[in-house]
């Protein structure tokens, strides 16, 4: 199942229209029906809108809970999904009936991607290692370029926005606590 898929389904639980669903997002009707027909992906700020609006976790939209008891996730078996420029990897999912304490992903950008186009803040702290290419995190006023190796961390009520800063793909381990999805 796809993400729109996803979307459409827990809109139609909640008994909502597309406009409904527009007026508690602040999104367009129209670009909420190309979220749900995969015409657009949309950013990770626009799902967590969709998510909240809806009364469900972002994770829920984007991938299948992951088997087993969520002691160990094979390589294989880990819940992806991509959004524009950006493939995410759920390192240590949830499973059925568990909420984790943290949310660590492995993040692959390609050329120009991001993990949206503007700053966000939320509850929690955020950790960032770089295992390959460079990142630019910006917390706050300050801007930092991690390169391979480098590592970030901060509180995340401060705004803060991580892209790729190279012209070649970026690979970076996330962990944000409490999850934010």
């Amino acid at each position: 199942m796809n993400i729109g898929m996803r979307v459409q389904n827990a809109r139609s639980q909640s008994g909502l229209t597309l406009r409904d669903l527009a007026a508690r997002t602040g999104l367009s009707a129209s670009f909420l029906s190309q979220v749900e027909r995969d015409v657009v992906a949309p950013s990770i700020g626009s799902l967590k809108q969709i998510a909240t609006a809806l009364g469900v976790r972002v994770a829920d939209l984007l991938a299948e809970p992951a088997a087993g008891d969520g002691t160990v996730v094979r390589s294989a078996a880990r819940p992806v999904w991509r959004l524009t420029r950006v493939r995410y990897e759920q390192l240590a999912p949830a499973t059925a009936g568990q909420e984790r304490q943290m949310q660590p992903q492995l993040i692959t950008f390609e050329p120009g991607g991001s993990l949206g186009d503007h700053p966000v803040s939320h509850q929690g702290e955020e950790f960032g290692l770089v295992l390959s290419g460079r990142v630019e995190c910006s917390v706050g006023d300050e801007v930092y370029l991690l390169e391979e190796g480098d590592s970030v961390c901060f509180d995340a009520q401060r705004p803060h926005r991580t892209r790729n800063a190279g012209d070649g793909e970026a690979t970076y381990v996330l962990v944000v606590t409490p999850p934010s999805f």
